[in-house]
């Protein structure tokens, strides 16, 4: 009897160990399903999250080259630099002729409002002279939108009559300084320094021109036979060109600003 109860208790140990070692097994198995499971979860949500981020980077790419194109063409559109020449009044001779004509320089942005302060000439006979120093630069810059290079530059030298000396002209725009359409809140850059207070060097130095992606630069200068009470338009389009035409509207009197 007493070797009976021995072998049920002992019958009982193993039954309990093995119970244990049951549970041990299954709440190991659970524990490794758990932990491994979380892993597989984890390392899913970052795959996703990778290819999130690769498809918003290659949206944010995306929209800037649509910027850039966007920006490239209305630059190739719009004109940079625009002024205008209104013509108040003209003097004759007894024979008719043109001897004197007095009119006003003042430089305006897109939409017609003036730029800086507007300046009054007087010069001999009727044709009006505007000299410029103009820089062109690289078509694929242009294409590209750069900042600053995405356009022609212009400084608006000097403007004179067909009976003046260029070296008698009036100044327009100062010499070394940033011409106000370029200004806006920003100061002149390296590259505009270098530009406008070393133009004639730069003018002679096909290597600097070809590091700083200068397709062209040098003087230009248009002119124009005005009559009285005409308004004209100095144009210098972004993709280049100095040109001037008459305004379908003529200055109204005493518009001089």
């Amino acid at each position: 009897m007493f070797k009976t109860i021995q072998a049920i208790h002992s019958l009982l140990g193993m039954i309990v160990a093995l119970v244990v070692l049951v549970l041990l097994a299954v709440g190991g198995w659970l524990g490794y399903r758990t932990i491994h499971g979380r892993e597989d979860v984890e390392k899913r949500l970052a795959d996703r999250e990778a290819e999130l981020q690769d498809l918003k980077g290659a949206l944010a790419g995306l929209n800037k080259e649509v910027a850039r194109l966007e920006t490239a063409n209305r630059l190739l559109k719009v004109d940079q630099r625009v002024a205008l020449i209104k013509v108040f009044s003209q003097e004759h001779d007894k024979d008719g002729k043109v001897t004197s004509t007095d009119y006003e320089f003042k430089e305006v942005d897109q939409q017609g409002r003036s730029l800086g302060e507007s300046r009054k000439f007087s010069v001999q006979g009727d044709v009006v002279y505007v000299e410029a120093w103009v820089v062109d630069f690289d078509d694929k810059l242009v294409e590209e939108a750069d900042p600053l290079r995405g356009t022609s530059l212009c400084l608006f030298k000097r403007t004179y009559g067909e009976r003046q000396t260029p070296a008698n002209g009036f100044r327009l725009d100062q010499e070394g300084s940033l011409p106000v359409p370029y200004r806006g809140a920003k100061e002149m850059s390296a590259l505009e320094r270098e530009i406008w207070n070393g133009f004639w060097a730069l003018s002679n130095d096909p290597g600097k021109q070809t590091k700083l992606g200068i397709r062209s630069v040098g003087g230009r200068g248009i002119h124009q036979k005005v009559e009285a009470e005409k308004t004209y338009r100095v144009m210098l389009r972004a993709s280049g060109g100095l040109s001037v035409r008459p305004e379908d509207t003529p200055p109204k009197p005493g518009d001089a600003t």
